[in-house]
């Protein structure tokens, strides 16, 4: 289960709310470690309007014999105790409680995470990384840049990026273990999450997703490529072609569900143009 898309003027101020509030460790409960903001420490119409986006775009998930309402948020999870709003520490809503969360597709990634680069990494597939990365270099790389589905860096590496305005999302941590564990990657900044979780508050002037990687987002949420990318800024997304069983899959034995670049929305305020590279339809678009 993951979020419903949210106007990203609600996601900004989701994002600043996390980053400015203070999370206490909530020591009652060791058993399900988790952290806690306090409604009397926040200005007031900041967190009810927090509690409520929670509640309106977060997901229903069942712990123990009750149900919650989550929204995810980089590699956490934000959600109250469904009590009202109004502000009363015996029957209202008082305090908004923070998780680190364990990502849907990480755990096929992770468990192949260990053979991962002997099944992958060969000559052959060193030459499309280098003729990948060749495409890329064709977009600016001096400003702020957004890698989706980073994984452990194959492509990455033949990239020379700045540490100061790279970032690389993945779900997988262990993927992203390898990813920094590399020398040449090691100072660029990843984070472990989803592309529909991601929150920054800066735009981008480049967003890249290879291999695959932009057919595991949801459709409707490349819709916040409006919002996060510079006006001039370009993407360019590797979707698997269609009728073509991805070799991850077959190697992990697990099937994932993943999309199509038909499924692209037509939202996207950008010129967009499409070309096949093997198996992969690749969509680039300079931002309008």
């Amino acid at each position: 289960m993951d979020n419903q898309l949210m106007p990203y003027e609600d996601w900004l101020f989701v994002n600043s709310i996390i980053a400015k509030s203070r999370w206490i460790f909530a020591k009652t409960m060791p058993q399900n470690p988790h952290y806690y903001m306090l409604r009397k420490e926040s200005n007031d119409d900041e967190f009810v309007r927090f509690v409520k986006l929670i509640r309106e775009y977060g997901y229903r998930s069942k712990y123990g014999k009750s149900w919650y309402i989550l929204l995810n948020v980089n590699n956490c999870f934000y959600w109250t105790m469904g009590c009202p709003l109004h502000n009363c520490n015996r029957t209202g809503t008082i305090l908004i409680n923070r998780k680190e969360r364990k990502l849907g597709i990480d755990n096929q990634y992770d468990e192949i995470s260990e053979d991962y680069e002997k099944v992958f990494y060969n000559d052959v597939s060193a030459d499309e990384d280098v003729q990948i990365a060749q495409l890329i270099t064709r977009h600016n790389l001096s400003g702020r840049i957004l890698e989706i589905g980073c994984g452990s860096g194959m492509v990455t590496r033949n990239l020379i990026l700045d540490p100061d305005n790279y970032v690389g999302v993945d779900p997988s941590e262990k993927m992203l273990n390898l990813f920094n564990s590399r020398e040449t990657l090691k100072n660029l900044r990843t984070v472990h999450t989803d592309f529909e979780s991601y929150a920054d508050q800066k735009k981008f002037n480049f967003m890249f997703a290879t291999y695959g990687a932009a057919s595991y987002v949801r459709p409707e949420f490349w819709t916040r490529i409006n919002s996060m990318l510079e006006r001039g800024g370009t993407f360019f997304l590797m979707f698997y072609a269609d009728n073509y069983m991805p070799v991850t899959h077959i190697f992990s034995q697990v099937e994932l569900p993943y999309y199509s670049a038909n499924d692209f929305p037509k939202e996207i305020e950008a010129d967009i143009r499409t070309s096949t590279i093997g198996n992969y339809v690749v969509m680039e678009g300079i931002k309008r």
